[in-house]
């Protein structure tokens, strides 16, 4: 789903990645760890498009990414999110995972339909729990945030 080949960034003379390589297959979950200074928030900047690649290559469902806009980057469903994680203490984590989905998927003439209003809200209250059960959380899922750890 996600490949990076020979992936390099350079700032003026300094090599900050050098011939990076990774791939990730559709539905992979990964993580990038390393000591501070090790070049992890330029990969993800290089990804994202935030940065270009002095050289190398990213591709994205087969679609090769250098050169693209991060808004193009965005649209093809690439983004970045920070580690400052802010949470509705009152809410239950549930309810937080939903605020995070967005905007629910309704338009003006479902939303005075009693019906299909309930239909799109349990689809969105079912793809909800499926996310939480994909971190292990679903049996704290009407629990509220502000009392879990």
């Amino acid at each position: 789903m996600l490949r990076l080949s020979s992936l390099s960034k350079d700032f003026g003379g300094l090599r900050v990645l050098d011939n990076f390589d990774l791939t990730i297959p559709s539905r992979g979950i990964f993580g990038l760890i390393g000591p501070n200074g090790a070049g992890k928030t330029t990969v993800f900047n290089l990804i994202t498009g935030l940065l270009p690649p002095s050289s190398g290559s990213i591709e994205f469902a087969g679609e090769r990414l250098n050169g693209l806009p991060p808004f193009m980057i965005t649209r093809r469903g690439i983004a970045r999110t920070f580690q400052n994680i802010r949470l509705f203490k009152e809410m239950t984590a549930e309810e937080n995972v939903l605020v995070a989905m967005g905007d629910p998927q309704c338009g003006m003439l479902k939303a005075l339909l009693p019906g299909a209003y309930r239909r799109v809200e349990d689809s969105e209250r079912k793809s909800a729990g499926e996310l939480l059960s994909r971190v292990r959380l679903s049996t704290k899922a009407h629990q509220r945030a502000g009392v879990l750890s």
